[in-house]
């Protein structure tokens, strides 16, 4: 079984290029709060920003970093050295 999902992975990628200072800011609140566990809703309050705005934001880091699920998408956000 772990051959098959070996075989199958795609690979980390070795950089993330973020735009400007106010993305990676941006990018690294929106890990925090999930790396905090609060729901999106308390999530989004805590960032000024609706929830459909916070999950727009979460579901664009996951496509920056090739997530495919919130979990994924810590693992590879530490691989990145993404998370303080």
């Amino acid at each position: 079984m772990f051959d098959l999902a070996w075989g199958t992975s795609t690979p980390v990628a070795t950089t993330v290029e973020l735009a400007d200072e106010r993305q990676a800011l941006l990018v690294r609140q929106v890990l925090a709060t999930l790396l905090a566990d609060v729901s999106d809703e308390a999530a989004a309050r805590q960032l000024a920003m609706s929830v459909r705005k916070y999950r727009g934001h979460v579901a664009e880091i996951m496509v920056m970093l090739g997530a495919r699920s919130r979990f994924q998408l810590g693992v590879r956000a530490a691989a990145h050295g993404l998370l303080s």
